[in-house]
């Protein structure tokens, strides 16, 4: 598993000097898009259950 993270390490390293020239919107754009993925999760959820709870037939095992 270690081995996915090998190129990303090295692309970091290799581009630092332009990384941390950018380090304060890199790291805006990384938790705005965190935030706005919570959020869709959670209306599609809310959407999901209003729309589509208790339409499926319910077994009787016994």
């Amino acid at each position: 598993m270690t081995i996915l993270f090998l190129p990303a390490g090295v692309g970091i390293m290799e581009r630092w000097n332009a990384i941390s020239a950018n380090i304060v919107p890199i790291i805006l754009i990384i938790m705005g898009a965190l935030v706005l993925n919570i959020v869709v999760i959670a209306v599609v959820v809310v959407f999901i259950k209003k729309h589509f709870e208790g339409d499926y037939e319910e077994v009787n095992r016994g």
